[in-house]
């Protein structure tokens, strides 16, 4: 998801050019999408650099995620997840643009893929909780560059902010009642293992 966010930011910039009046703002796609590019190499092949090197738990547990990463990242299914993907957060930039228009901001479709793809890895850091405080700083610098001013943009954050929480508050209860289930479950599992009993061979 990450990823593909990654690549998404990269070519809204180069497609749409340089909107963001930030010094050295030309290199944030690119810088991305190099490190991002990096760390999947690492992430997939990364135990066959760790062969030559002591046997730590810490450098085994890497290499048994890179043998679990290849299996995902070079399966059939890879790409499907990465149109997915993609359809997520172009579906995340159509909602804004409603948003943006009720609150009356004149931006295109294409500033809010880029915009909020940005934000998103701006969020994503773990700095915040639920990105709040980073996305209103976000979004009032990169859609000032856009000509928003200061108390729109944050604005926008906020309604922003609140709808995704509604939206993530709306699956709580389907993932009480899946968490239930699985209890339930392995609680099941566990009393049919006790009642079997062991027969073990004679000597």
């Amino acid at each position: 998801m990450l990823f593909t966010l990654v690549i998404l930011v990269a070519f809204m910039q180069l497609l749409a050019g340089y909107k963001m009046n930030i010094p050295a703002a030309a290199w944030i796609g690119p810088l991305l999408l190099c490190g991002a590019v990096a760390g999947m190499f690492l992430v997939t092949f990364g135990d066959a650099l760790f062969i030559r090197l002591p046997s730590w738990k810490v450098l085994w547990a890497l290499s048994r995620l890179s043998v679990d990463a290849r299996k995902v990242l070079l399966s059939s299914s890879c790409a499907r997840l990465a149109g997915l993907s993609m359809v997520t957060h172009l579906n995340i930039a159509i909602a804004c643009l409603w948003l943006g228009k009720s609150i009356g901001l004149h931006l295109s479709i294409l500033d809010y893929v880029f915009y909020i793809s940005l934000t998103t890895l701006v969020t994503a850091l773990p700095l915040s909780i639920g990105g709040w405080g980073i996305r209103e700083g976000a979004l009032v610098a990169l859609l000032g560059g856009a000509g928003v001013l200061a108390h729109s943009a944050l604005a926008f954050s906020i309604l922003f902010g609140l709808s995704v929480a509604a939206i993530s508050l709306s699956g709580l209860p389907f993932v009480s009642f899946k968490k239930a289930r699985q209890q339930v479950s392995a609680t099941s599992n566990g009393m049919r293992e006790i009642a079997v009993p062991t027969i073990e061979p004679l000597p």
